[in-house]
């Protein structure tokens, strides 16, 4: 084997190698980098929640100190896009967050978050919910471990309210059987829809690790729903936006994320140039913070880029 073949197979496979561990480095971001984000959020949402509830429970025992019902909110205490207006309990699954609204990203980089032109939960009609099954802090990660029958809770400034899983029928080795969950397309918005009755509908996407469905949970309320909240005009079920554009592929991200990796790579190339005619060790030690730095925010960037799973 000539000189020049083993120098281009020896820089080939460190090439692949850096690929390889950059890759890697990349899932333990999306994995538990992503965690941390959504544990700092949540803290600050759930003190923000805990105030909101506190301040509401003491006007509204002071206006209605013998009403048992759940009040109507009014003004301020309607929910505005990004504000925690609730929280969420799955207790077969250990689950309780705090809820934002609204189904942007970086809302639910947050929370779980309501879809805005529904109803709040506990309120009359289909109240619906999105989560991310996989990355920042994977709230609806165990959604296909939920049966008929089980519990879902919801808090918000009307109250608590409980829901219980309804089934859906499948075909499996013993005949039909029922599951707490479906599986449909992510252009198949119908499932948010208004259905005649009081429910709560969970989203997220499926398979895990992937977008290209969306698992579906729904529920009925158990109790009678509190009074509803002026909301904004019903977008029609046919003009509403698919889950895929709060969830989906995100290229407007695509030129910042080129231009951070190009960043990266020009900290390497800078380094090796340098470590030629220097101390290679030293130079490369000296340019780790920088590309550490640079490759964190192409991350960042490429997080955004990809599907919101």
């Amino acid at each position: 084997m000539s000189k020049t073949v083993a120098t281009l197979l020896g820089g080939l496979g460190r090439l692949l190698i850096s690929a390889g561990l950059i890759t890697l480095a990349f899932a333990v971001f999306q994995l538990w980098g992503t965690g941390l984000t959504e544990s700092q959020a949540q803290g600050s949402l759930n003190d923000e929640l805990n105030e909101t509830l506190q301040a509401r429970e003491l006007a509204y025992q002071e206006e209605s100190p013998t009403d048992a019902t759940a009040p109507e909110l009014t003004g301020d205490d309607v929910p505005k896009i990004g504000q925690p207006f609730g929280r969420i309990k799955i207790p077969k699954i250990g689950l309780e967050k705090a809820i934002v609204e609204g189904v942007s990203r970086d809302d639910l980089r947050q929370a779980p978050g309501h879809y805005p032109d529904t109803p709040l939960p506990g309120q009359a009609g289909n109240a619906s919910i999105a989560g991310h099954r996989t990355t920042y802090g994977q709230p609806f990660h165990d959604l296909d471990k939920l049966v008929p029958g089980d519990k879902i809770e919801v808090e918000t400034l009307q109250g608590s309210f409980t829901y219980v899983v309804e089934g859906h029928p499948v075909d499996g080795p013993e005949g039909v059987t029922e599951v707490g969950h479906q599986i449909v397309l992510p252009t198949d918005v119908d499932v948010i829809a208004d259905k005649g009755d009081n429910r709560l509908t969970l989203t997220a996407c499926h398979p895990k690790y992937s977008a290209r469905e969306r698992i579906i949970v729904s529920a009925v309320l158990e109790a009678e729903p509190a009074p509803p909240t002026p909301r904004p005009e019903p977008v029609s079920i046919d003009d509403e936006d698919s889950f895929e554009d709060s969830l989906g592929w995100n290229y407007d991200q695509t030129k910042p994320t080129a231009f951070w990796a190009l960043m990266s790579l020009g900290v390497v190339a800078f380094a090796y140039l340098v470590g030629r005619i220097w101390r290679r060790r030293l130079t490369y030690a000296l340019a780790s913070p920088g590309f550490a730095v640079t490759l964190l925010t192409c991350f960042f960037y490429l997080d955004k880029l990809l599907p919101a799973v």
